[in-house]
C-alpha cells in the first residue's frame, strides 16, 4: 500500500479546576474535548479527546468493603465503571483516544498530552482537498469546545451526560507557519516537557 498525506501532531496542556479535581458529589467525570483544526484555506479536520477524573476509593454497591477506582478501564471512547456500568460516549470527528486521573493527593492542576491525527489517500487514490490546503497553509486556527460533560454517581448505578453548547469556545489558537511546522507564540528548541520530532 502507498500513501500520500499529512501528520498532525501538538501538544495540548489541560488545566483543572479545583471543583473538578475534587469529584464534589460524583464519583468521576468525564469531559470530551473538540479540536476543529483550520487555516486560512478552509477546514481541516475535528479531532476529539477525553480527559477522566475518577474517585480512588469507591464503595461498590452489593460487595461489603469493596473499595476501588469508581473508572476501572477505558477505551475507544468506552468506559467501565466498577458497580458494573458501561458507557459508551457519542462523540463526532475523529477520536485521539484520552486519559484517565485519579483524584489523590498527588494529582498536579494540569496534565500534558499529545494529540495527533492524520489526513491521507491511498494507493494514488487522491487524499482529501484538506491535504493540499494544510501544505499551503500559511496560519493554523483551532478552536477548542467542550462537547459532553459526564458524571457518574454510583448510588444512581448510572452515568449521566449533559451535552454541552458546542459554540461556547474555551479556546482559539493560532499558529504561525515555521520551517519546521506551525508554532503557537515563540517556540524555543527543547521547550515541550517530552522528546518530540522535528519537523
Amino acid at each position: 500500500m502507498t500513501w500520500d498525506g499529512v501528520l498532525i501532531q501538538g501538544v495540548a496542556n489541560f488545566t483543572f479546576a479545583p471543583e473538578v479535581l475534587a469529584l464534589n458529589n460524583t464519583d468521576a467525570r468525564i469531559e470530551f474535548y473538540q479540536f476543529q483544526v483550520s487555516s486560512e484555506n478552509g477546514p481541516i479536520l475535528n479531532m476529539t479527546y477525553s480527559i477522566a477524573v475518577s474517585k480512588t476509593e469507591y464503595n461498590v454497591p452489593g460487595i461489603p468493603g469493596g473499595m476501588y477506582s469508581a473508572i476501572t478501564g477505558s477505551g475507544d471512547n468506552t468506559f467501565d465503571f466498577a458497580d458494573g456500568t458501561i458507557y459508551k460516549a457519542p462523540v463526532t470527528g475523529d477520536c485521539m483516544g484520552g486519559m484517565v486521573l485519579y483524584n489523590s493527593p498527588t494529582i498536579g492542576n494540569y496534565t500534558c498530552t499529545v494529540l495527533s491525527d492524520y489526513s491521507a489517500g491511498y494507493n494514488g487514490n487522491s487524499g482529501p482537498i484538506a491535504i493540499a490546503e494544510l501544505r499551503s497553509a500559511q496560519e493554523l486556527y483551532i478552536y477548542v469546545t467542550r462537547s459532553i460533560s459526564v458524571s457518574f454517581e454510583g448510588n444512581a448505578t448510572t452515568a449521566t451526560t449533559t451535552t454541552m453548547s458546542s459554540s461556547q469556545i474555551l479556546q482559539h489558537i493560532e499558529l504561525t507557519k515555521i520551517s519546521s511546522g506551525f508554532v503557537y507564540g515563540t517556540y524555543t528548541q527543547g521547550c515541550v516537557p517530552f522528546p518530540m520530532e522535528t519537523p
